[in-house]
């Protein structure tokens, strides 16, 4: 008896409706916990957060478009839940860290951080240097960073650590949060998007603030996880030096 399509490509079909079934009950899930907040999730959400298409959203979570590393990863980083869940063999993580702390039900773990051997020593820089650093295309100047620190994973020769000042991102409800002298490791080299952690340079002063960047109505902007300060309109006096990649504040593993 001749074999059918389903039944050539079945073990593949069965893996990528079980892929799918798993994103969609994270999904559910988290639309629960969101919903419990107070908050609203939909596929026009995540289109939005995400800077896409609803239809294109739709197309994978219906399974029309194959689930990839990089959508899988993104909604990672928007819903606060490790990878592995809708996808256990994947080998790529959120960009940030969040000390250990559990999200969703979920416990990130310091992947690039698995060996226990830091991949390189960068420059421990201050915020006044972090917004000079825009335009850096060299290692940092002599005199300048003299403080080196470990970082773990994969770093661009212009990556550095700068410490945490003042309370903008301290989250009073929990993770993820960053308190005064925390050091954060940044790397101009990578991909800034909505929902990821960066370091923006302010016109008016030159100086580097740290801050969550999001989309809200269509419009991109710097917010505090401390909601006593006000979200900052990302225009023309702003300019996003770098994306911030882990935490050093302490081990992960």
């Amino acid at each position: 008896m001749p074999m059918s399509a389903n039944q050539t490509d079945g073990e593949n079909q069965t893996e990528h409706d079980r892929e799918l079934k798993r994103l969609r009950d994270v999904y559910e899930r988290v639309r629960a916990e969101w919903k419990s907040g107070g908050r609203q999730l939909s596929q026009s959400v995540l289109a939005d957060r995400l800077d896409s298409t609803q239809g294109l959203i739709s197309q994978y979570f219906t399974g029309r478009i194959p689930l990839n590393d990089t959508f899988i990863v993104r909604m990672a980083e928007l819903l606060r839940f490790d990878p592995r869940e809708v996808r256990p063999e994947i080998e790529v993580f959120p960009p940030w860290m969040l000390q250990g702390e559990q999200e969703s039900g979920s416990q990130y773990e310091a992947n690039a951080r698995s060996a226990g051997q830091p991949t390189r020593m960068v420059p421990l820089i201050s915020h006044v240097q972090a917004g000079r650093w825009c335009e850096a295309t060299d290692p940092y100047p002599v005199g300048e960073g003299a403080e080196m620190v470990e970082a773990y994973g994969k770093v661009s020769d212009l990556a550095y650590a700068r410490e945490v000042t003042g309370d903008s991102m301290v989250n009073p409800n929990g993770s993820p949060t960053f308190p005064p002298g925390a050091k954060i490791l940044a790397d101009p080299a990578v991909e800034w998007l909505p929902v990821r952690f960066v370091i923006a340079r302010r016109q008016d002063d030159n100086e580097a603030i740290f801050k969550q960047l999001v989309k809200d109505g269509g419009r991109m902007y710097l917010k505090s996880l401390n909601p006593v300060y006000p979200m900052i309109p990302v225009d023309e006096t702003i300019t996003i030096c770098a994306t911030v990649t882990d935490i050093l504040q302490q081990r992960l593993v």
